[in-house]
C-alpha cells in the first residue's frame, strides 16, 4: 500500500510541476482548479467532460493534501483509478486536449470567425453614445434680446399713454376754470387774427 500511495504522491507531483511552469507560480493545480471554477457556462461551452474533470481534480487535491498533512489519512479514500487518471491529464496537458486549453481554442476560433466577417457588412463607423448634444445657446440669447425689445416698447408705450392722460386732465382742468366770456374773447381773438392775416397774405 505504501507503494501505491508513493505513487499517488509521484503522479501528483509531476501534475503540480506543469501547472507551476505553466502559471509560474507554485500551487500549479490548485490555480488550474481556480481558473476552471471562475470560467462561465458560456466560454466552457461545448468542452466535453468539464464537470467531470472538475470534480476529479478537486477530489484528487483533496487526498493529497490528506496524505501529507492528516496523520489519521484512510488509505481506502483513493484508488488505482486515481493514480491513472493524474497520469492521462498530465498527459492531455502535454497533448493539448485539457479542459483549459480546449477554452482557449474555442474562444480562438470564435474570435477568428469574427474577424473574418467582410469589412462591407461591418459598421464603417462606431456607435457613439456619448454624442455632444447641440449647443442652442446662440438660439437662447436672440430670444432674450426680442423680449427684452417687445417689454421696453411696452413699457414705453404705456409711459406715454401715461403722459397723454396727465395733458388730457391738466388740460380738461384749464378749460373747465375758464369763465365763458373768456372763451368766447379768445374765439374773437382768433377770428380777427385769422382775418388780418388773410388780408395781409393777399
Amino acid at each position: 500500500m505504501v507503494s501505491a500511495v508513493n505513487d499517488f504522491l509521484e503522479e501528483y507531483k509531476h501534475l503540480e510541476k506543469l501547472c507551476n511552469e505553466m502559471y509560474g507560480e507554485n500551487h500549479g493545480v490548485t490555480l488550474y482548479i481556480n481558473d476552471m471554477e471562475q470560467t462561465s457556462g458560456y466560454d466552457r461551452r461545448g468542452i466535453t467532460g468539464w464537470d467531470e474533470d472538475l470534480r476529479r481534480l478537486k477530489h484528487i487535491r483533496h487526498i493529497r493534501n490528506a496524505m501529507v498533512h492528516d496523520t489519521a489519512f484512510d488509505e481506502n479514500a483513493y484508488t488505482v483509478a486515481d493514480i491513472t487518471y493524474l497520469h492521462e491529464f498530465y498527459q492531455r496537458i502535454i497533448n493539448g486536449t485539457d479542459p483549459l486549453t480546449e477554452k482557449h481554442k474555442v474562444n480562438e476560433t470564435v474570435s477568428a470567425s469574427t474577424n473574418s466577417i467582410p469589412k462591407y457588412l461591418l459598421p464603417t463607423e462606431p456607435i457613439q453614445f456619448n454624442a455632444k448634444v447641440p449647443n442652442h445657446e446662440g438660439e437662447h440669447d436672440n430670444t432674450d434680446v426680442l423680449k427684452t425689445l417687445i417689454i421696453s416698447v411696452i413699457l414705453a408705450a404705456g409711459i406715454i399713454l401715461v403722459v397723454i392722460g396727465v395733458l388730457t386732465t391738466i388740460y380738461n382742468a384749464m378749460i373747465d376754470s375758464m369763465s365763458a366770456t373768456t372763451i368766447s374773447e379768445l374765439f374773437n381773438s382768433y377770428y380777427l387774427i385769422s382775418f388780418f392775416s388773410a388780408n395781409i397774405l393777399r
